[in-house]
């Protein structure tokens, strides 16, 4: 019996032609290594965008965040208490020439730094399963006196404000007459240390004339800065105050 199948040659497609597929008479296109209905396609395309974007926001954020630090939460080696905006003005009860000639006034002086500071003169407990992340092991103190040593961190800003007090104390008794040489190791690193909290601080605020704003100040007071919490962080170290110092005693 004669075959009478017929066959037909198969032209091969022009560069550049869109593959087809013959079920349902619906073009087909290549996506990746499926072959998706065109429909589909776009509805894949516009998913992918999605996630894409999605994606690039959440990794700004995170960086925004400081979350590309590697460390972020209650561990955190440099606690965050938020920012408040402080004008700054001369307040000459903190430092004057009175207190530099007079021990009386030295000492009435001193007297009003001590609020700046917590109970514990920034002496504070942390617990053991919140040091995950901090650069040591606390030291083991006894500032007090007292029958044990006890396990204690300590604020860096209050001790940068010690350091700073004990600087203008000691430069006031050398004013005054007095041999401050014993202290000569500690004001160093003193100095030394409040360099360095300023470098670390970075406060790029930039102060100009306020003189109009307020009158008969001198420059470069009357600038707005951003600054730190103060009274936040020292509530949180009252709050994990270790040795609370008794009244009266002036050492910040």
């Amino acid at each position: 019996m004669a075959d009478s199948t017929r066959y037909q040659k198969l032209e091969p497609e022009a560069d550049g032609a869109e593959p087809t597929h013959d079920a349902g008479s619906a073009r087909w296109y290549i996506f990746g290594a499926l072959r998706v209905r065109p429909d589909w396609a776009a509805w894949l395309r516009l998913a992918f965008e999605v996630v894409l974007v999605l994606a690039v926001l959440g990794m700004g954020t995170r960086l925004l965040s400081g979350g590309g630090r590697g460390y972020k939460g209650p561990n955190d080696p440099r606690k965050n208490f938020g920012f408040v905006d402080s004008v700054f003005m001369n307040e000459s009860k903190y430092a004057n020439e009175a207190a530099f000639a007079d021990p009386k006034e030295l000492t009435k002086t001193l007297a009003e730094w001590l609020p700046l500071s917590s109970k514990g003169r920034g002496y504070v407990r942390i617990p053991e399963d919140e040091r995950a992340t901090l650069d040591g092991p606390p030291y083991l103190l006894n500032p007090l006196h007292r029958p044990h040593l006890q396990e204690t961190y300590m604020v860096s800003g209050l001790h940068q404000l010690h350091c700073l007090s004990t600087i203008m104390a000691s430069y006031a008794k050398i004013r005054q007459g007095e041999d401050e040489s014993h202290l000569g190791f500690h004001i160093a690193h003193c100095f030394d240390y409040i360099r360095q909290g300023i470098l670390c601080a970075g406060d790029a605020t930039l102060e100009g004339n306020n003189s109009m704003k307020y009158p008969g100040v001198e420059i470069p007071w009357g600038t707005s800065h951003r600054c730190a919490d103060w009274s936040a962080i020292v509530e949180w170290a009252d709050e994990r105050t270790i040795w609370p110092f008794p009244p009266g005693m002036d050492i910040l």
